[in-house]
């Protein structure tokens, strides 16, 4: 009895111990997570700008929302956005990291250059774009073209180009993924890739049939993140549509983003209500596309399985 009580009690106290070694966390996410995503649901279905009281109106933000054509056009905008900027950090991002996996002299002084320019902030990026994206004879890049023979181009006012601009800008911030890709190439075991040549397969058939499949799971990590960020983008969106100086989201809102179009209503509008729902928005369209990278990457995965073995 004496044992069997001491083990309950040991086993009592390591409960305990595990418990307040995770308390932190689950304080974190009360206050940071749970609790937000209750007052931000809350939000959805009351009147709310910050002075008054908050008046119910049920469906009445969803209706705005959803009837208004400026924000289809920031859905649209932001879904190229994250699918342009994904598909620029997994196919060039994974390229480069394979050229730069071999150790060869200076190779480390490329690694570094291709990963600081993922330093700079937004902010600090889009500063430096305005004059190259300028309109007319005014935009750096409108002057080459001139010097071309080719007309200028509207780079960021017109509704069909200023979404790409922004799209172009995610080549800057490839290093932080090519890092994470080399990482994932470096902890392949090498015998796989000693396999492959002993078969004859040369290097683009070794990066095909080896470093692909086995790059799965670091696939699926960068996909994920990149869908996460690609519907954050905000800071780029705010500061390029700040050269029109009309507070609004760009020409015809050429620039908008989600997030940019709930900071609108939330801050210029102080329509808090409306502006929670496009969050909620948000939230749901990355919960919905990470689910669908995770289905899709079960057939990659299935594929990485049977080539490496």
């Amino acid at each position: 009895m004496g044992s069997g009580t001491r083990k309950m009690g040991i086993e009592k106290r390591e409960k305990i111990a595990g418990l307040l070694l995770v308390s932190p966390w689950i304080v974190g996410f009360l206050l940071f997570g749970l609790f937000p995503m209750g007052v931000s649901g809350y939000l959805t279905f009351v009147k709310w700008d910050f002075l008054r009281d908050p008046q119910w109106v049920g469906l009445s933000n969803f209706q705005e929302v959803f009837r208004n054509p400026i924000f289809y056009t920031a859905l649209k905008n932001t879904l190229i956005i994250t699918f342009g900027s994904s598909l620029i950090y997994l196919v060039f991002g994974v390229i480069i990291a394979a050229m730069l996996a071999k150790d060869y002299l200076g190779s480390n002084v490329f690694r570094a250059i291709i990963f600081l320019p993922s330093l700079v902030i937004g902010t600090a990026l889009a500063m430096m774009m305005q004059p190259v994206f300028g309109n007319g004879k005014y935009g750096l890049l409108n002057q080459v073209l001139n010097l071309l023979g080719l007309p200028y181009q509207s780079w960021l006012t017109e509704p069909g180009q200023a979404v790409w601009v922004i799209v172009a800008m995610s080549f800057w911030f490839l290093g932080s993924g090519v890092i994470i890709y080399l990482a994932g190439i470096k902890g392949i075991d090498p015998s796989y890739f000693e396999a492959a040549m002993i078969d004859g397969a040369n290097g683009l058939q070794q990066f095909y049939k080896v470093t692909i499949p086995l790059l799965t799971p670091v696939l699926l990590f960068q996909s994920i993140m990149g869908i996460i960020g690609g519907l954050q983008v905000f800071d780029l969106a705010l500061t390029l549509a700040s050269e029109f100086k009309t507070g609004g989201m760009g020409n015809e809102n050429s620039l908008a983003t989600l997030v940019f179009y709930l900071y609108t209503l939330a801050f210029r509008d102080y329509n808090m209500g409306s502006a929670a729902v496009v969050g909620w928005v948000i939230f749901i369209v990355s919960l919905l596309l990470s689910l669908v990278i995770f289905r899709l990457s079960k057939k990659f995965q299935l594929f990485g399985e049977e080539e490496s073995k």
